[in-house]
């Protein structure tokens, strides 16, 4: 992991260093695909909401369920995603 020194502290080595950064970026990916997906069921939950009068009549009340969880989907992904850069 690290190199001990005389003074009986750990220092970190370039490869662990290197290593963390890329645990890093790894969870940086991962927050922009949720942030991504989340925009993502907003828009199909627009394009349901749009349609709501053919799909009513074809499946009635679960054209609601199905708005209502794709918005919900999509609010809770955006919540999870990257958090905005925002300066104090």
């Amino acid at each position: 992991m690290g190199v001990p020194c005389a003074a009986g502290r750990v220092i970190v080595t370039p490869m662990i260093h290197r290593d963390l950064r890329g645990i890093a970026d790894m969870e940086g990916r991962r927050d922009r695909l949720l942030h991504r997906i989340g925009l993502l069921c907003l828009g199909l939950s627009v394009l349901v909401l749009i349609m709501m009068g053919p799909l009513w009549e074809r499946i009635g009340v679960w054209s609601m369920v199905l708005w209502i969880s794709l918005g919900g989907a999509g609010m809770l992904l955006l919540q999870k995603g990257p958090k905005p850069e925002v300066p104090d």
